[in-house]
């Protein structure tokens, strides 16, 4: 299980005071295996950081779910839309095995992000490394193969096919459930 305050600092370094205060807006909360943390149509009031577990972000059509990222430990799971512009998001978010998250409450962060000029640096890098996540799967998505961002996927989280739905993996590379057994036994 990794340490929340190592998870904190690998956003950028924080100073002990600043560390106290995220650790006193923050919550540790066990979430059991296939609950639903964030929903669409739902304006999201906190950010959730994976101490341990794993979740994944999709999204729904008419027909079918669309993964678009797993997340395991060290990661932030949010709503970009409700974070940044305090508006519902689209998307959902799942813990798909049994996890442990910190909670914040998004409205005394923004609070602290006013007030001292540390914590407001923090949230713009944690925001700056969330745009730079988000391009890098919009590059792969276009520019990749399948079999390329499937490596990518293992070298990223090398034991995500035992964790996970091979559904939910075929879904995130735009390929069947056939197409992704013919992939892992090149």
């Amino acid at each position: 299980m990794m340490d929340i305050q190592a998870i904190f600092n690998s956003i950028t370094p924080l100073s002990s005071a600043g560390l106290d205060t995220l650790l006193s807006i923050s919550e540790e909360i066990n979430v059991p295996k296939n609950t639903l943390i964030i929903v669409p149509g739902k304006i999201e009031r906190n950010l959730f950081f994976i101490k341990s577990g794993l979740a994944r972000i999709y999204y729904e059509t008419a027909s079918k779910e669309i993964t678009v990222s797993f997340s395991e430990k060290g990661s932030i799971l949010y709503s970009l839309n409700s974070y940044t512009s305090g508006k519902a998001g689209k998307e959902y978010i799942q813990v798909i095995e049994d996890s442990v998250l910190v909670k914040i409450d998004q409205v005394k962060l923004q609070k602290y992000y006013q007030e001292n000029l540390e914590l407001a640096n923090w949230g713009r890098k944690l925001t700056e490394l969330e745009f730079i996540k988000s391009e890098e799967r919009f590059v792969a998505q276009f520019f990749k193969t399948a079999k390329e961002r499937y490596e990518d996927l293992l070298r990223d989280i090398p034991d995500l096919p035992n964790r996970t739905k091979l559904a939910y993996i075929a879904s995130y590379l735009g390929i069947n459930q056939v197409t992704l057994s013919r992939i892992r036994s090149i």
